[in-house]
This record gives C-alpha cells, structure tokens and sequence, in this order.
C-alpha cells in the first residue's frame, strides 16, 4: 500500500509541473499573436517640415463653396416730380424718406435755348455805353443783366429755335454790332428713386400721403 501511494503521489507531481510548462508556453504564444493585420495597416514615414510644407502647398484644403441663393432682386428706377428748382425737389425727396430705397434729386433736360447777348468785357461802364448805342441803333428788345454769373451781359432775345437765333445775329451784324450765341439747357428736376418692387410700391407711398398735390412718376434707366 505505501508504495503505491508514493506512487501516486509521484505521479500528481509530475503532472502539476507538466501543467505548470504548458500554461506558461500557451501564454507565451498568445502574447506573441498580433492584434492586427499587417496588411491592412497604413504606413507611416517620417519626413521633413520642408517637404510637409511642399505637400500642403500641392493639396489645397477643400473649401466650402455656399449655396447658391436662388431669390433674385430686380431694382428698377424711377423719376418722381417735375419741378422748376431744385429746391422744390429737395422738399418731395424729404417726403419720400420713408420709401425702402436709394433716393436723390437729379435734373433732366427739357429742352435746349439759344440766347442771343452782346458781350461783357468786365467794365461795367462800358456797358452801358452798349446799351445806349444800341438803344440809338433802334435795338429795343434788350435787357443788361444786372448781377450773377452774366452781369454786363446784354440781352438781346431768348430763343427756342437755333434759326430764329442766327437771324437775330444777322439784323445786329447789319447795324454793325458783333453779338453771340449761349447755347443753354433748360433743365427740371425731380427725385430718382432706385426701389425693388416696382411703380406700385411708390404709387402707393404717394396715395398715403397726407397732401392734396400730384405728382408724375416715369420709369427711367437706372
């Protein structure tokens, strides 16, 4: 009986230690297995700041480009008022503060005038020795200009057609006096109102207003 107890105990003994080796080789080997794929790895590599600098320069980041807005805003202009002076336009410009647009008093040509003077050569004096030598020629229809920008000028008839002009030079030419011609633009003025929304956004402005004057409202280009 001892001896196969001592037996058996030998054998429990050579058996732990076997299990000892095992679990220790097993664990060895598992710790030895990758936890990836070799393949599937991105490679790495180490490079300079100068060719990283050279890279970023020939890959641009990506930009984000917005999104194209798809309302549109037509701006349309138009010509509010027809007034002698300016103003007289300055006044309906201050009117139509509340209107949502861009406002400012412009004047327009009505038409063209052919004034028909005798000069001034800046002695006063001498001026009104014109005047009396035109006056003893039978030169009636005249006026001196008083002061302003033509002060010494002589009047001597407004015309709104050139040939009516040029026949008035023709009658002074004859009484020996060497008259000329200002080509002047008779000009209005009115408000030009640039405004998203068309006549009928301003047509209503000017309805709501607390006043019994009318006032002409053309489209013009802007």
């Amino acid at each position: 009986m001892k001896q196969l107890f001592f037996l058996l105990a030998f054998l429990n003994i050579v058996y732990f230690f076997w299990g000892q080796t095992a679990t220790e080789k097993t664990l060895t080997l598992d710790d030895n297995v990758p936890l990836y794929q070799e393949s599937q790895l991105e490679k790495l590599e180490l490079i300079s700041k100068d060719e990283l600098s050279k890279r970023v320069t020939r890959e641009p980041l990506m930009e984000s480009k917005p999104e194209k807005s798809t309302l549109t805003v037509v701006i349309e202009c138009y010509r509010v008022g027809d007034f002698a002076t300016e103003d007289d336009a300055n006044e309906l410009l201050n009117t139509l503060s509340g209107l949502n647009g861009l406002m400012q008093v412009v004047p327009f040509i009505v038409s063209n005038e052919f004034w028909v003077v005798y000069p001034f050569n800046g002695d006063w004096g001498q001026s009104l020795q014109n005047l009396e030598q035109l006056k003893a020629k039978g030169v009636t229809d005249l006026w001196l200009v008083p002061k302003g920008d033509y002060k010494g000028v002589i009047s001597l008839g407004l015309f709104i057609k050139p040939d009516r002009a040029d026949n008035r030079l023709r009658e002074l030419a004859e009484k020996q006096f060497e008259a000329e011609i200002i080509k002047r633009e008779k000009s209005r003025y009115g408000v030009k109102v640039e405004i998203n929304g068309g006549e009928a956004v301003i047509q209503h402005y000017l309805d709501n207003l607390e006043t019994d004057q009318k006032h002409s409202l053309r489209k013009i280009s802007c």
